[in-house]
């Protein structure tokens, strides 16, 4: 017998509360004018990310909330504060230190963050309906395809895109 396709996908393992909140403040950062305005849009958000953890390699998702979960730590190391504590404008600065560290793995922390956080951010409808971002089928190369204007003779030309 077959089970029902919503038992058949697996919910991605749910983030701690430490790790929420520490998404939380990041996004508000990184993303203020996109980040979730409800409990709701911060739920769903969160479980965007955790989608998008539980896609990477075990290694890298490790590293990933190694990372996230250090941050607090990092923080109040370097500037003396909790991490949920600091300004947008102190926590801009701590990232934008840890992003130019000499040690590769702060740095990749820092990115991979980025992407997390953007992910959870505009991957909800309402934030893509908000900003009109819409996906394409065929990728960036449909996208730029459609943007393509053609000659007189009816053939494209890849350098004359329309504004």
């Amino acid at each position: 017998m077959d089970r029902p396709v919503s038992s058949q996908i697996a919910m991605p393992q749910a983030l701690s509360p430490s790790v929420c909140r520490t998404f939380r403040v990041a996004a508000r950062v990184m993303s203020p004018d996109a980040a979730p305005s409800t409990e709701d849009g911060w739920l769903e958000c969160e479980l965007l990310i955790a989608r998008r953890l539980a896609d990477l390699p075990a290694n890298r998702r490790r590293q990933m909330l190694g990372f996230v979960r250090a941050l607090p730590a990092l923080a109040a190391a370097l500037t003396g504060r909790r991490f949920a504590r600091l300004s947008a404008v102190q926590v801009l600065a701590l990232l934008h230190r840890l992003e130019a560290s000499p040690v590769a793995a702060l740095r990749r922390g820092v990115w991979g963050l980025r992407t997390l956080v953007f992910a959870g951010v505009y991957g909800r409808p309402e934030t893509a309906i908000a900003t009109g971002w819409r996906p394409h089928d065929g990728g960036w190369e449909g996208r730029a395809a459609e943007r393509v204007r053609t000659t007189p003779g009816g053939s494209p030309s890849p350098l004359r895109l329309l504004p």
